[in-house]
């Protein structure tokens, strides 16, 4: 899953696109872009299998999102148990 990470004046789409034109053609069947870095990350912790392993990189123990000139509240591991506890 491709999402945003501090994007700052960039369109998440944009750069997204960009990493994306860099894999395989044949690639495009197995990743997707989903701006809202939150609605990603529990698109994939849903869609996991037993043996599946999900990295989440980028921010780390970061609080924050930089989305243009806001900085706004935002947490991977908080949005991860959430999941875990629904």
């Amino acid at each position: 899953y491709l999402t945003a990470d501090d994007p700052g004046q960039e369109r998440v789409e944009d750069i997204c696109a960009h990493i994306a034109a860099a894999f395989p053609a044949d690639a495009h069947d197995r990743y997707a872009i989903i701006p809202d870095r939150a609605v990603a990350i529990r698109t994939a912790l849903d869609a996991l299998k037993e043996g599946d392993v999900l990295l989440i990189s980028g921010k780390g123990d970061e609080q924050t999102l930089r989305l243009g000139e806001l900085s706004v509240p935002h947490s991977d591991r908080a949005v991860v148990e959430q999941f875990v506890k629904s």
